[in-house]
């Protein structure tokens, strides 16, 4: 008998930790009419290739070596979540150079700027804007608008991830 209510105490913990865990997500989750009372990430995330004169770079160690700066209260700033996707040479990311910057939407910051090793290629600039997050787009913050150099870059896709072209001349 008493390991027959150990099993129903047991049964009625985990009901409570559901109805729990639920309510959480009702009160604090995107609802239509109320909005949003949260984000699940607060970063917009771009993905892109470097080209130099049409040609795609995948040099992984320059690659790697390219630093992301921007600007915030007149003091400048590297970006910690930029960089070379990570894998093995059979990742398709990896292969084809694709790099990834994750945005900080919270800190309202548009305008990025993509330093290269080589001191004779200029710093480019790289303007992203994104959407707040809405019930139009999921609570999350969506991109919006990218411009490199001023000029919308061309854009492909790969694995259903929108990858951004960026043309060095």
């Amino acid at each position: 008998y008493s390991s027959l209510i150990f099993i129903d105490m047991k049964y009625k913990n985990f009901v409570f930790a559901l109805v729990i865990c639920f309510s959480y997500l009702l009160v604090t989750g995107c609802h239509k009419n109320a909005g949003c009372h949260w984000a699940a990430e607060p970063y917009a995330l771009v993905l892109f290739q470097l080209y130099k004169g049409g040609q795609l770079i995948t040099d992984s160690s320059f690659l790697s070596s390219i630093k992301l700066s921007y600007y915030q209260n007149n003091s400048k700033h590297y970006a910690t979540a930029f960089g070379l996707l990570i894998g093995t040479d059979s990742n398709i990311f990896y292969k084809n150079g694709i790099m990834s910057l994750n945005v900080l939407s919270t800190l309202n910051i548009k305008n990025y700027y993509l330093e290269y090793p080589n001191s004779s290629w200029a710093t480019d600039t790289l303007y992203v804007d994104y959407l707040p997050p809405s019930p139009n787009t999921n609570c999350e913050y969506k991109l919006n608008a990218i411009k490199y150099n001023g000029m919308v870059p061309n854009d492909t896709t790969v694995f259903y991830q929108r990858v951004y072209m960026l043309n060095k001349p």
